[in-house]
């Protein structure tokens, strides 16, 4: 898989796909997460996706590890 923008569709693609089967989605990225507007607007509309992105020289954080377990035990 390419590195960075280049593989921007190829991320985007299979988080539309996940939730084109009606399954939640829990995407972290630290490189390519879409900005706040209307492809993420897209992805999060319904509340069954949820976007982090960690900074890279630290990683997911115990707020972050704690948002995804918030979102994972919601039904």
């Amino acid at each position: 898989m390419p590195r960075g923008p280049a593989c921007r569709p190829l991320k985007l693609a299979a988080a539309r796909a996940v939730l084109a089967e009606g399954r939640r989605l829990i995407w972290t990225d630290d490189e390519v997460l879409p900005e706040p507007g209307p492809l993420r607007d897209e992805l999060t509309r319904d509340g069954r996706a949820l976007l982090i992105a960690p900074r890279p020289n630290r990683g997911l954080q115990p707020a972050d590890l704690d948002r995804i377990e918030a979102f994972a035990d919601a039904r």
